[in-house]
């Protein structure tokens, strides 16, 4: 019988409600609808957990064609805003392709390595990157640099939890490097900018570093204690710009100080252990063992690269933190990854 973790369960508890307490102290407006979320989050948590690996992978086909052909639709056909075509507006909130894809793009990849259980070849590899190549391409067109990071991640990832071979990783890894100069290039001026911003903040301070920079004043001057629900001056008089979507956590430690930061990473870091040590429980079943350290990179990856942009250590990019940015996609998308991953304990 499937069992439920009650760490990670707190964990969520604990996050959820600290999204909640730190949305209100900032946009009060957005709480009831961040409530719906959350809610209709726990049920769809609850639909995959029931559900189990058994449906997901006898319709990956299926499930690969939908979310691609909604990623085509919000690349080609879907209005931009703000630059950016990420989001198909279906009136009630606002539906995120990338975001949703995740779980499901996860699992596929995991599917691919799991139907053998001899030594993988080179040509389940190149199979499993010829999956990918659309799917980040067209992320990297709307333009999403940070969830195309995100997916580049799950894929090297899956590749090392199943034993890539030192010369295929090195191939990659040439390859890569190759093909900067031609990323370089094809990124947009915005993104050119961010990454020089972030190596040198204070070249244009009341231009492209002013997002980076009002963080981290926001972070520090949170101290130990933070300012208070709703003190918060960076966010409340908005100096601070997407106070409460991708820089949510600098407006967080502002109100609840280094404190209510460090608990929020605690219980992060309890929902990635967790799920690292339902894995190595898992050996002997590969697709529950991949999945499960997938979802746990996931969650790691995205903390680490939020979390990084809000403190200046790495470049702005738009990757939500779970359960505490404000946004459906990325609130239910997170539910249906951890969903899926409880249904395999």
């Amino acid at each position: 019988m499937k069992k439920l973790d009650k760490w990670i369960l707190l964990s969520l508890t604990v996050l959820t409600s600290f999204g909640l307490f730190n949305l209100f102290g900032i946009r009060p407006d957005l709480v009831l609808q961040q409530c719906a979320f959350f809610i209709a989050g726990v049920l769809l948590f609850g639909i995959f957990y029931k559900l189990g690996p058994g449906l997901v992978r006898s319709n990956v086909v299926l499930i690969y064609l939908i979310m691609t052909s909604l990623l085509i639709f919000v690349s080609f056909i879907s209005p931009a805003v703000r630059g950016s075509s990420r989001w198909i507006d279906l009136y009630f909130f606002k539906l995120q392709p990338s975001e949703f894809f995740r779980p499901f793009f996860l699992g596929l990849l995991a599917h691919v390595f799991a139907r053998k259980r001899k030594e993988h070849s080179s040509q389940e590899f190149f199979g499993a990157i010829a999956l990918s190549i659309l799917p980040i391409a067209l992320i990297i067109h709307q333009p999403d640099l940070g969830n195309a990071i995100l997916y580049m991640i799950i894929v090297l990832s899956i590749f090392y939890y199943v034993g890539i071979t030192a010369k295929f990783f090195a191939g990659l890894i040439i390859a890569e490097l190759a093909m900067l100069p031609i990323v370089w290039q094809l990124l947009h001026n915005y993104q050119r900018l961010r990454i020089i911003s972030f190596l040198n903040p204070q070249m244009d301070p009341q231009g492209v570093s002013y997002n980076l920079l009002q963080s981290i004043i926001a972070i520090g001057s949170g101290r130990l204690w933070g300012k208070g629900l709703g003190l918060g001056t960076q966010s409340r008089f908005q100096f601070l710009p997407e106070f409460h979507t991708d820089f949510a956590y600098a407006s967080l430690v502002e109100q609840f100080g280094f404190l209510g930061g460090v608990l929020v990473l605690i219980c992060f870091a309890i929902i990635i252990f967790r799920l690292v040590k339902h894995a190595l429980e898992k050996k002997d079943n590969l697709y529950s063992f991949l999945f499960l350290l997938g979802s746990a990179t996931i969650l790691f990856a995205s903390v680490v690269v939020n979390i990084g942009m809000n403190m200046g250590v790495l470049p702005v990019t738009g990757v939500a933190l779970p359960f505490i940015s404000y946004g459906g996609s990325s609130v239910l998308s997170t539910f249906i990854l951890l969903g899926m991953a409880m249904g395999l304990l």
